[in-house]
């Protein structure tokens, strides 16, 4: 009967610890990122080997050292934007899109929030942009009512860097029309010689993406601890951990009440019988 008893109570111990961790695991498919994805800080260095290009999915920098056969490399790990220097596109730096092999990229200044207040009005533009399941990018306006934007203009790879502007970014990889849509501000501007940009400062919000390896959005390789995917798989990892180990804690001292009452109280004559 003892025997009996303990089986049944690991098992049930292992079918609810069992279910705890399927039911957590993160699903790394094509998704439309929810509202309360937190908004990060990226910064694009130009003479920097790494941080010369940027991950917005992974908010880290977009390229990294080599490893194993690609040691003394850079090497792309989900290079979305750098900066490019004047006199390329036009008199301006400018923000370039869709740099890794295989991908090609879009990006439209919508201007700064009182411009994009004035077409559309909204209040609190830059926040407000969503992007919903039909694919269609609105802006909520004073009535709370959502606002398409239009996104005609949305044709090239590059757009003049220019503080204070609201930029939106589409990145495409192959079949995959809509790989990463991404909204950025670009909140400081640094510039060097000859006027050319130095470093941006970008307050940044991925909306859709699609999880890949080859494009380095699974976000593997070295992950900045505060990307996206590291802060959301680090707190369930640790919620998980916890909340086993209260588990096992709990039900361990269940048990040994149940026996104590049921074994041990008939061996000594009672709960509070005299130890021998």
């Amino acid at each position: 009967m003892k025997q009996t008893f303990f089986i049944l109570v690991v098992a049930l111990i292992l079918a609810f610890v069992g279910g705890l961790v399927s039911a957590d695991v993160i699903d790394h498919t094509n998704r439309i990122l929810p509202a309360t994805t937190p908004y990060h800080m990226g910064i694009l260095h130009t003479f920097d080997p790494f941080t010369s290009s940027w991950s917005f999915y992974c908010n880290r920098p977009g390229a990294g050292p080599g490893t194993n056969d690609q040691l003394g490399i850079v090497v792309n790990m989900g290079s979305d934007i750098r900066i490019i220097g004047p006199k390329v596109y036009n008199d301006d730096s400018n923000f370039q899109v869709g740099i890794q092999g295989g991908e090609t990229g879009k990006i439209i200044d919508l201007g700064t929030e009182d411009d994009v207040s004035k077409t559309y009005g909204c209040s609190n533009c830059f926040t407000g942009i969503k992007f919903s399941s039909d694919g269609v990018v609105s802006v909520l306006d004073k009535t709370k009512n959502l606002k398409p934007i239009d996104l005609t203009a949305m044709t090239v790879d590059h757009a003049s860097i220019k503080v204070g502007h609201i930029y939106l970014v589409k990145i495409s990889n192959g079949n995959d029309d809509t790989a990463l849509f991404v909204k950025f501000i670009a909140t400081s501007v640094l510039y060097g010689a000859n006027n050319a940009v130095e470093t941006v400062t970008m307050r940044h919000q991925p909306m859709y993406v699609k999880i890949s390896q080859s494009t380095g959005r699974d976000c593997s390789g070295h992950v900045d601890l505060n990307s996206v995917v590291a802060q959301a798989e680090t707190g369930i990892s640790l919620a998980v951990i916890g909340l086993v180990a209260t588990i096992f804690i709990g039900v361990g001292n269940v048990a040994f009440l149940i026996y104590y009452f049921a074994f041990a109280k008939g061996k000594r004559g009672g709960v509070y019988g005299t130890l021998q």
